[in-house]
């Protein structure tokens, strides 16, 4: 089958992905060298699709690291059936990655959705959540010869998928899933200052 051919300010029109993040994954090896013609690259097909992959799996929030790994074990063909996948179901295709739903984890879960105003920036919730006593050791108030309260059983989460971010050893971000674009980026936002914190804290 003949295969069309793009520029990249073409390819960067059909994907919404900058013609400068386009140079840096392929910089950073998440897609091929491309083939040039006299002065100028040309992409094929197979950037279409890689990248429309690239978009599915940054908005489960893999690194890029991880996100190169998944593409190296893929061929062409499997990613575009996984393509098909993720605009039928993200949920299932995620989960044949092995990435999501999320295993769940009896660490106390932080629900972006309502613990963060979306006015607040990234920084400003990450200071304020630092400082907060967290409700789980909180102790009841109980009044002297009360019947102790019924035991309040808490809400499942089974029926609930959340998408598990590792920010760094020993420390992550739970996150309910399925988010709006909007609160996407917000959290992407809130995933990106914090593993740079914590980098940063590492060289200290």
């Amino acid at each position: 089958m003949l295969q069309l051919n793009f520029w990249i300010s073409e390819l960067a029109e059909r994907t919404g992905v900058s013609t400068r993040t386009i140079r840096y994954y392929i910089e950073e090896g998440l897609l091929p060298q491309p083939e040039v013609q006299g002065k100028y690259a040309v992409f094929n097909e197979d950037y279409l699709i890689r990248l429309n992959l690239i978009k599915y799996l940054k908005d489960a929030y893999l690194p890029l690291k991880e996100i190169k790994r998944q593409l190296d074990s893929l061929m062409v063909p499997e990613m575009r059936d996984l393509v098909r996948k993720f605009e039928k179901d993200p949920s299932r295709a995620l989960a044949g990655l092995g990435i999501y739903p999320a295993e769940k984890s009896k660490v106390i879960a932080l629900d972006f959705i309502q613990s963060a105003p979306a006015a607040d920036s990234a920084q400003d919730y990450i200071k304020r959540a630092l400082n907060r006593q967290p409700a789980a050791i909180r102790e009841p108030e109980m009044k002297f010869n009360a019947p102790a309260p019924a035991p309040q059983q808490s809400p499942s989460i089974s029926s609930e998928n959340w998408q598990r971010v590792e920010l760094a050893p020993g420390v992550e971000l739970n996150i309910r899933q399925p988010q709006n674009i909007s609160r996407r980026n917000q959290v992407e936002e809130l995933i990106t200052f914090a593993r740079k914190l914590f980098k940063r804290e590492e060289y200290k």
